[in-house]
C-alpha cells in the first residue's frame, strides 16, 4: 500500500500577522482590520491536494495555540513536508517551528515563503541550517512542481539547499493565468477565526487579481506580483463567491488585490455578474483614490459593497510626490465625498514618518485626515522592508541598520526624522488616532448609523480596545 504524503501548513505561534504578499502587518495594531485568512496556505494546500497530498492547515495565533499544541500536532500528523510564510518582522521567532519539527521527524522537509525571501534567501538559508527551500515572490506554480517531484536545480523560483552549497535558481514569471489556480482551500480553516469586526460573522478573502504598476517608495507589491495587472475572470470570481456562500455559509468577503478598483469595466462587470446571480453578500476592498469614480461606486454598492479601504499616506503634497504616491490631495477629497454619497464606508490609512518629515507636516497629515472625515482610520509608520527605495533611503540617512529589523514592526517601529524620535512619531501616531476617534461628532453619527444592538456592542467593544491600545503604548526604550 502507497504511503500518502502528508503536508503540513501554518502560521507560527508569535502573534496575529498578516503573512500574505505585501499587506504584511501586526493585525492587533490596526484599530478595524478584521483577521485575514492565510489566503497563501489555502492555494498551497489546494495544489498540494491536487497532486496527491493529504494536507492541513493550522493558524495557531488566530486559533490561540501555542509552541506545545504545535508541537502535539507534528507529533501526531508527522508530516512529511511543513510550510509557512516568515517575515522580517518574525523570522528568528518563526524558525523554532523548524527546530521542533527536526528533533521529532529529521527527515521532513521544510519550505518557507514570504516578501522577506525575495532578496534575503541565500542570506536566510546560510543563517537557519534547517531550511531545505525558500520559494521567492509568486510561490503557486513553483510549490505545483515540488509536489510533482520535479528536480529542484529545474525549478524557478526557489533557493535551495544541496548538501552544504545554497543554490538560487532563476526568478520565476508571475503567474499570468490567475483562473488556472485551482481555489484555495478554506475549508481547512476554522472559519470561525475570522470575524467582521461589526457583525462578528464569518469574512474570507478572495484574491481578484494581482500586480501594481504604481512605485510607491515604500512598497513590496510590485516586486513580489509584478507591476503588470493580471485580473481574473469575473465569472471565476463570482463562481468562487458562490462556492464560499453554498459549501461553507459565508456571505462576507475582502476582495484581495493590489489594484482591485483600477480598470473600471472590469470593477463593473464583476458587480454585474454579482447581481445578476442574486447573491446576497456584503464585501470590501483596497482602492486608490485615482481610480475611484461615481460609475464604480455606484455598481460596487449594488453589488455589495460596505467598505473600502484607500491608501491615502498623506495630507502633505510634497510628502505625496517624494513618496511616488502619484496621487494629489484632492483625489483623497473626492474619492471620500463619492464614498458619502453612495453610503460606502470609508476606511482611511495614514502613513506618518518619512525621514523628511517635520512635525509641521505630519500635523497637516492628521489635521486632513480629521477634515477629511471618512468612517475609519489607520495610521502607520514607515517600515523599511528589503527591496524599497525606502530602505535605501533610511540606511542612507543612518536611521537603521540591518540588524535592527527584526523584532520590529508597527508595534515597535524604528523610523525617525531629522527632527523628530521615533518615540516622538508613536505620540504623534496616538494623537492622531485619539483625534479622529474621540470627537463627538464622529461618536454620536456612529451611533446613529448602527442598526442593530449586536452590531452596537461590537463597536462599543471595538471602540474601548481602541483607546485601551493608545493609553497602552509604551515609548521606544
Amino acid at each position: 500500500m502507497i504511503k500518502t504524503k502528508k503536508v503540513f501548513l501554518f502560521n507560527p505561534p508569535v502573534g496575529k500577522y498578516s503573512r500574505s504578499g505585501r499587506c504584511q502587518m501586526d493585525t492587533d495594531t490596526m484599530t478595524v482590520q478584521p483577521a485575514r485568512i492565510p489566503i497563501e496556505l489555502c492555494y498551497i494546500a489546494a495544489i498540494f491536494m491536487k497532486q496527491g497530498y493529504e494536507a492541513k492547515i493550522v493558524d495557531y495565533p488566530l486559533e490561540k495555540k501555542g509552541w506545545d499544541v504545535y508541537t502535539d500536532d507534528i507529533k501526531k500528523y508527522r508530516p512529511d513536508c511543513i510550510i509557512f510564510s516568515v517575515t522580517t518582522f518574525t523570522i528568528d521567532k518563526d524558525i523554532r517551528a523548524i527546530d521542533i519539527l527536526k528533533k521529532i521527524k529529521p527527515e521532513a522537509q521544510v519550505i518557507v515563503t514570504g516578501e522577506h525571501l525575495s532578496n534575503q534567501d541565500i542570506i536566510t538559508l546560510r543563517k537557519y541550517k534547517n531550511i531545505d527551500i525558500a520559494a521567492r515572490n509568486e510561490v503557486e506554480e513553483i510549490m505545483d512542481e515540488i509536489a510533482a517531484g520535479k528536480e529542484l536545480k529545474d525549478i524557478k523560483g526557489i533557493t535551495y539547499r544541496d548538501g552544504k552549497r545554497v543554490i538560487r535558481n532563476s526568478d520565476a514569471p508571475p503567474v499570468r493565468d490567475l483562473d488556472a489556480l485551482p481555489f484555495p482551500a478554506r475549508n481547512l480553516l476554522n472559519k470561525f477565526c475570522y470575524l467582521r469586526p461589526d457583525t462578528k460573522e464569518p469574512i474570507t478573502l478572495i484574491m481578484t487579481g494581482r500586480g501594481c504598476p504604481y512605485q510607491c517608495i515604500f512598497c513590496t507589491a510590485p516586486k513580489i506580483s509584478n507591476s503588470c495587472i493580471r485580473q481574473r475572470d469575473p465569472i471565476k470570481v463570482v463562481d468562487e463567491i458562490e462556492e464560499c456562500v453554498n459549501k461553507e455559509h459565508i456571505r462576507a468577503f475582502f476582495f484581495f488585490a493590489d489594484t482591485f478598483t483600477f480598470k473600471e469595466k472590469w470593477v463593473i462587470e464583476l458587480c454585474q455578474e454579482i447581481v445578476r446571480r442574486g447573491l446576497r453578500i456584503e464585501w470590501g476592498c483596497n482602492s486608490r483614490v485615482d481610480t475611484f469614480s461615481e460609475e464604480r461606486a455606484k455598481w460596487m454598492k449594488k453589488a455589495g459593497c460596505y467598505v473600502i479601504g484607500f491608501g491615502i499616506e498623506s495630507g502633505n503634497q510634497k510628502t505625496l510626490d517624494k513618496t511616488r504616491k502619484g496621487t494629489k490631495v484632492e483625489d483623497a477629497v473626492k474619492a471620500i465625498k463619492i464614498c458619502k454619497k453612495h453610503k460606502i464606508k470609508s476606511y482611511m490609512l495614514f502613513m506618518i514618518g518619512f525621514p523628511w518629515e517635520t512635525k509641521k507636516m505630519i500635523e497637516e497629515t492628521l489635521n486632513f485626515a480629521v477634515k477629511l472625515d471618512g468612517d475609519f482610520l489607520d495610521i502607520n509608520i514607515p517600515y523599511p522592508f528589503y527591496d524599497t527605495e525606502l530602505f535605501t533611503i533610511m540606511k542612507k540617512e543612518g536611521i537603521f541598520t540591518e540588524m535592527d529589523l527584526a523584532g520590529h514592526d508597527a508595534t515597535r517601529p524604528l523610523a525617525k526624522t531629522k527632527d523628530l524620535s521615533t518615540n516622538d512619531l508613536i505620540k504623534l501616531r496616538k494623537k492622531g488616532i485619539l483625534m479622529f476617534y474621540v470627537r463627538p461628532r464622529y461618536i454620536l453619527r456612529t451611533i446613529v448609523s448602527v442598526k442593530s444592538p449586536k452590531v452596537f456592542l461590537n463597536y462599543l467593544r471595538s471602540g474601548l480596545k481602541l483607546l485601551a491600545q493608545q493609553i497602552k503604548t509604551k515609548k521606544i526604550e
